[in-house]
């Protein structure tokens, strides 16, 4: 951990050869210390857009797909507009999601192809990656509060998404 590991033992270094600095912000921010915590942190990034930016993000329209927002759309990406996107859902460049497809809750990286009425829920589909017609990828609901990244935990379920990589 980046605080145990590095910044601890360097503010206690008296080295002169070795500095320690801090950055504040009063812009929104927030850490993801695992692959799993990017869902809910796209939650709070979409939120925030919807109050900062909201011209950035999809809406509804009669020849477009279906928009629960917040969701983002790479003006790249093409979908169908038979598809169901949101809510919180971003979809990056030069993806194609197809006919009646449901996304809610997950990030799709560059050049996705998400084929057919497929299905994707609480997940993380990784770059260039296909998910096929009729498919379904689906993880467990994460809270905005992302710190439970085990799946078991004395025999009861905890969020976790699911990650498809190529």
């Amino acid at each position: 951990m980046l605080e145990r590991e590095v910044l601890g033992p360097l503010a206690r270094k008296s080295s002169s050869s070795s500095s320690l600095f801090s950055f504040e912000t009063r812009e929104f921010w927030r850490q993801i210390k695992s692959a799993s915590a990017t869902v809910s942190a796209n939650r709070l990034y979409l939120d925030n857009y919807g109050k900062c930016e909201p011209n950035l993000l999809a809406t509804s329209s009669p020849s477009g797909p279906r928009i629960i927002s917040p969701v983002f759309i790479h003006p790249t990406a093409k979908v169908d507009p038979t598809a169901v996107l949101g809510p919180n859902v971003t979809i990056d460049a030069n993806c194609v999601i197809g006919e009646g497809v449901r996304i809610k809750e997950s990030v799709i990286l560059p050049g996705v192809r998400i084929k057919d009425n497929a299905c994707v829920i609480d997940s993380i589909v990784g770059w260039n990656s296909t998910i096929g017609t009729w498919s379904r990828v689906e993880g467990s609901p994460v809270s905005s509060n992302f710190e439970d990244e085990l799946i078991t935990l004395n025999g009861v379920k905890k969020p976790s998404v699911t990650i498809l990589g190529k």
